[in-house]
């Protein structure tokens, strides 16, 4: 059973960092440092950035693969956009987080590839992201070398959030919990968050 520090969370109106093991976070817990319910089977990693813009949370790790990501960058990460398949092959594509300024890019991920390692850089925005799958393909980096370095190994992203306005101000990773097990589900289920 694996055990780890997952949140500040608010319970009833308490809040407390909690080590909880992964196979018991219970579905509905509002996180205080996100704002946002916490589902069961993914975690989020840490959010790096500033506190501009306005919250999203992109995630169907649970129902889907991420397939594709949509970038704009110039000086720094403009916006950003997932792309994935369901299991019953259908492609959803997400909203566009951030603006329209920069130069567009994206990529695709095969069959069984995803996303292990994004590294970058941070201060008051997102100025930088490079990704790197598990198939050991690089893919960028997206934007400039202002902020601050940061790296976020042993990763199976499925979704992003953060914060974003004009721009990418903030921006954190979902991955499936890993002793997360989870269900094809028909092309009627939706997810929204």
């Amino acid at each position: 059973m694996t055990e780890m520090v997952l949140d500040i969370v608010k319970i009833a109106g308490t809040t407390a960092a909690f080590v909880i093991s992964l196979t018991q976070i219970p579905c509905g817990v509002e996180s205080a440092a996100n704002q946002e319910a916490l589902m069961c089977g993914y975690v989020r990693s840490q959010e790096f950035g500033g506190s501009g813009g306005n919250p999203f949370a992109d995630n169907l790790t649970e129902v889907s693969q991420l397939v594709r990501v949509n970038i704009r960058s110039g000086a720094g990460v403009d916006a950003i956009q997932a792309v994935w398949s369901t299991y019953s092959g259908t492609q959803v594509t997400g909203p566009v987080h951030g603006g329209g300024g920069g130069n567009p890019a994206s990529f695709n991920l095969g069959p069984g590839e995803f996303i292990v390692r994004v590294d970058g850089r941070a201060g008051k925005s997102i100025d930088q992201l490079k990704f790197t799958t598990n198939l050991g393909n690089t893919h960028g980096p997206y934007g400039g070398g202002g902020g601050n370095p940061f790296s976020i190994p042993n990763l199976h992203i499925g979704g992003f959030f953060g914060r974003s306005g004009a721009r990418v101000d903030a921006i954190g990773f979902f991955s499936p919990a890993p002793e997360a097990t989870s269900l094809p589900l028909s092309d009627s289920t939706t997810k929204s968050s």
